[in-house]
């Protein structure tokens, strides 16, 4: 059986780490994770060792927290990506020892050296699943519309978001170099995973990309032993989930902008930020575990999700698994994800749009219960977690078999 060993920057946060955790239980591999930082009971995953570097980064987070800075100081420095020692600590372990071969993830996240790349894959073929657009820019995980990594300009407005944090100094443009002199590089010993074919488009127009480097979209899975329709949909009122983020590329503002003007009649559960209308029944800061996420799917009929930045659509699909009818925008993959035939499509950040496809919903429920149930098949048909295993197996072995000697 081959060995895996999949690193990321953590194992609990976001889209990236979750799909990196279900990889893990590929039966058609033996798999590790490494990450940054260990908060995992799973044995299966474990912190990167730490290096000697930490303490002296630690001393001088401490000098520029005093010199009135938030920042860490190798991001205020532009130095995320260099100096953590990354390949040194990694040749520690027993799981990159035995690796037949590195599945990477998020390489943001202020612990992986960018330059370790080149070492790593003269020893071990290397796949890169691509969950944001952090490898094709010089430092954004997301551009927001703006062309610049197309042309070979790593500045763009996008500084103030994680990962960059506004740094006082600011090097994208030397990273979007290095970042495709080193992709040429490696064109024969890496291969770029996209989890959709909107990021595959956004990352085959960029400056960083060659027509040399090995590229296959994967689509990431949904686990429909977790997720599943109960179909327990019989209360009268017609109920709607919302996802209150903060964060701008959620675009939550939309959703907030037209509820006053929807109908009255629903009922409204809330998760994150707290929403004060009469129609909210239910409301959670966060839900972690999956299993609760599965059981408020089945307590809803409809999922408003405005997204203006995804470059899959994991929660829409864990709700379509669940039989949601979800409601969401057209902007970069989420049309992958949702379709008219199992879904609904409002122009983004079109909030006139949202309202009226939001009140059509509300306003056909069986309508409405009909996609959803429809969403539920199209999801087992097509997303399954066990077809995601099966597509990651077959590649790793042909990168296995095509990785060149030394």
């Amino acid at each position: 059986m081959l060995n895996i060993l999949h690193i990321n920057s953590y194992a609990q946060a976001g889209g990236a780490e979750q799909v990196a955790c279900d990889l893990l239980n590929n039966p058609w591999v033996s798999s590790k994770l490494l990450v940054k930082s260990h908060a995992s009971a799973d044995p299966r995953i474990q912190a990167i060792p730490a290096h000697v570097s930490s303490r002296v980064y630690d001393f001088l987070d401490r000098v520029v927290r005093k010199l009135g800075f938030n920042n860490q100081f190798k991001i205020l420095f532009s130095l995320a990506e260099q100096g953590n020692f990354t390949y040194s600590r990694l040749r520690q372990t027993q799981a990159y020892q035995q690796a037949d071969l590195i599945h990477l993830h998020n390489l943001h996240g202020n612990y992986f050296d960018l330059m370790a790349l080149a070492q790593i894959a003269r020893e071990k073929p290397v796949v890169w699943t691509l969950h944001d657009m952090w490898p094709m820019t010089g430092g954004e995980f997301y551009t927001y519309g703006n062309l610049n990594y197309q042309q070979g300009i790593g500045k763009t407005p996008i500084r103030y978001l994680a990962p960059l944090q506004d740094p006082l100094l600011d090097l994208r443009q030397q990273h979007l170099e290095r970042k495709k002199k080193l992709y040429r590089q490696l064109a024969h010993r890496l291969t770029f995973v996209p989890v959709s074919y909107w990021l595959e488009e956004a990352f085959k127009q960029a400056y960083v990309f060659d027509p040399s480097l090995q590229v296959r979209t994967i689509y990431n899975g949904v686990d429909t032993n977790i997720f599943y329709n109960q179909h327990l949909r019989t209360w009268p009122k017609p109920r709607l989930l919302f996802f209150n983020a903060s964060g701008e590329s959620k675009a939550s503002h939309l959703f907030r902008e037209i509820l006053p003007a929807l109908p009255a009649g629903f009922e409204l559960y809330v998760v994150g930020q707290p929403l004060e209308h009469p129609s909210v029944v239910y409301h959670r800061p966060f839900i972690r575990e999956r299993e609760a996420l599965h059981d408020l799917y089945n307590q809803v009929d409809l999922l408003v999700f405005p997204s203006k930045a995804e470059t899959f659509g994991l929660v829409p699909l864990e709700a379509m698994a669940c039989g949601v009818c979800v409601i969401t925008s057209t902007a970069t993959a989420l049309p992958e994800v949702v379709n008219p035939q199992v879904g609904m499509l409002f122009e983004s950040e079109n909030p006139a749009d949202l309202l009226h496809k939001v009140s059509v919903a509300l306003a056909h429920l069986p309508q409405s219960r009909a996609l959803g149930a429809r969403a539920a098949v199209y999801a087992q048909d097509t997303f399954t977690l066990s077809k995601t295993h099966e597509r990651y197996f077959q590649l790793y072995q042909e990168a296995i078999q095509n990785f060149p000697a030394r």
